[in-house]
């Protein structure tokens, strides 16, 4: 009877151990579920917040376009007047602070860089080889606005033509960062990181680590956690869109730009120890 008696004790305790790892399992599967769900649902906020900043940087470059100050640095083609209005407006606009890194590019009618306001030494390049948004403008003459890479990096591009007694004169640009979606990530606990590619390296991608990863710039190096390094250069963000690394948790879409090419990555990463996964069912109920 006692041997009996131990048998089934054994047997009940095997099948506790075995139905606590299925449990466990399934709580586990559960939890990151809840995470990669919540992961999308920000995943569509950014989207709508690229969106609003897609149709500020438009609207900034219609209204500067009306600027008589602007039009006169392209009647003139003098690269100092051009530079002066540029920073007068980088001035005012600055005063709003989720635009207080704007930039502001002038090109002509032939696609030449007029001034940058963000460098009084880089003017004078043609940009008609790789800008195709510049190149659109000069040929349809209608605003337009996008992500698109330039020579300096990946911007958010609000583009509009100059006229002056109907004649078209060039293209202002007012460029904006990405720093909109560091604001979403933040409110919601996340970590993010935006990645451009490094086929598209130029002189003009200044002030950033280029070596952190293999492929792809940071190019929000100065609010990204570095200490998640390690982990992000373990997570296949090209090809896998969620994964557990250890604790944190990542999540990988393709940025693309307004030509439909895919020119980098926006990389979000959770960790339990910032928001519980109960909270997270809480916010997507």
């Amino acid at each position: 009877m006692g041997k009996l008696f131990k048998i089934f004790f054994i047997f009940i305790s095997v099948c506790l151990v075995v139905l606590s790892v299925f449990y466990y399992g399934y709580l586990q599967s559960q939890k990151e579920q809840t995470i990669k769900k919540y992961f999308d649902f920000n995943s569509e906020l950014m989207a709508r917040s690229l969106e609003n900043e897609r149709l500020n940087a438009l609207a900034i470059s219609i209204l500067l376009s009306k600027s008589d100050t602007i039009k006169n640095c392209y009647v003139t083609q003098n690269h100092e007047i051009c530079m002066n209005a540029a920073k007068e407006f980088i001035g005012i606009i600055g005063h709003i602070p989720k635009y207080k890194d704007v930039n502001i590019h002038m090109h002509n009618a032939d696609v030449i860089s007029l001034a940058r306001s963000w460098d009084d030494t880089k003017f004078g390049d043609n940009l008609s080889g790789f800008r195709y948004m510049l190149n659109d403008i000069k040929n349809n003459m209608q605003p337009l606005s996008g992500i698109e890479v330039g020579r300096c990096g990946m911007f958010i591009r609000g583009i509009s033509p100059i006229f002056f007694e109907n004649k078209f004169m060039g293209s202002l640009e007012v460029m904006l960062n990405f720093s909109a979606l560091d604001d979403v990530a933040k409110n919601q606990g996340l970590n993010i990181f935006i990645l451009l590619d490094k086929s598209f390296d130029s002189d003009c991608i200044q002030d950033i680590d280029k070596n952190l990863l293999k492929n792809h710039y940071i190019l929000n190096q100065n609010i990204s956690n570095v200490n998640l390094l390690p982990n992000l250069r373990r997570f296949n963000y090209e090809n896998l869109k969620f994964s557990r690394l250890g604790d944190d948790y990542f999540y990988s879409k393709p940025l693309i730009d307004i030509s439909n090419n895919k020119i980098g990555y926006i990389v979000l990463h959770y960790n339990d120890n910032v928001i519980s996964t109960s909270r997270l069912e809480r916010i997507l109920n």
